[in-house]
């Protein structure tokens, strides 16, 4: 079972993927307590937290979450770890924050099990250095952060973002063989399938 949560801050999605009364949050924004009151309301035990990247409108949940249940593990890519600790990179200093995780990241692998299921990390920089796709394979899942969106792709004038990464990430987006569920870090979902087809950003890549 997947849960979406439009956060208020500029309106990213959160994830929980839930089997069994025990969860795995995805890209946990702010403000956080309405995850926190599902979990609880619910007797949900939230396992991990997983980071597609690491732009603070996809982290500044973390701490409150590991306040939370501190024995959460938090995975990420090994380039995420780094600019969780760096507020230029992960854009705090942008909302006059400086927002710096020195806690424990677990690095991703290619393939990962969570919640007694198989999970692929796909990198996908271009729109932040370390940002990866999430495919929970019995979901039939892709959680893509700001790398996808239906019909558009992120932004790639960050720090850390690359225009030439981001046209790799396309063009292997156009090539994935699968159909599954996009689950991005705004807005709708859509599925792989019609991206391949109508998102101008995936053709002739």
């Amino acid at each position: 079972m997947i849960k979406k949560f439009i956060l208020e801050f500029l309106q990213e999605n959160c994830y929980l993927v839930i089997n069994n009364h025990k969860a795995i949050c995805i890209d946990p924004g702010y403000p956080i307590k309405p995850v926190i009151k599902y979990l609880s309301d619910h007797n949900i035990l939230l396992e991990a937290i997983l980071l597609t990247h690491a732009h603070y409108d996809h982290i500044a949940g973390i701490p409150e979450l590991m306040n939370f249940n501190k024995d959460i593990k938090i995975y990420a890519s090994l380039d995420s770890s780094k600019i969780l600790k760096d507020p230029i990179y992960n854009l705090s200093n942008q909302f006059g924050k400086e927002f710096r995780y020195y806690g424990h990241i677990e690095l991703f692998s290619e393939k990962m099990t969570f919640l007694d299921q198989s999970v692929q990390i796909i990198p996908s920089p271009g729109h932040l250095c370390g940002s990866v796709l999430i495919y929970f394979e019995k979901e039939n899942a892709l959680f893509t952060g700001d790398s996808l969106f239906k019909g558009n792709i992120g932004r790639y004038d960050f720090p850390g973002s690359s225009i030439t990464d981001m046209s790799d990430t396309c063009f292997m987006l156009s090539q994935l063989k699968f159909d599954a569920t996009v689950y991005s870090g705004h807005g709708p979902e859509t599925t792989l399938k019609i991206e391949q087809i109508d998102n101008p950003y995936l053709q002739n890549k």
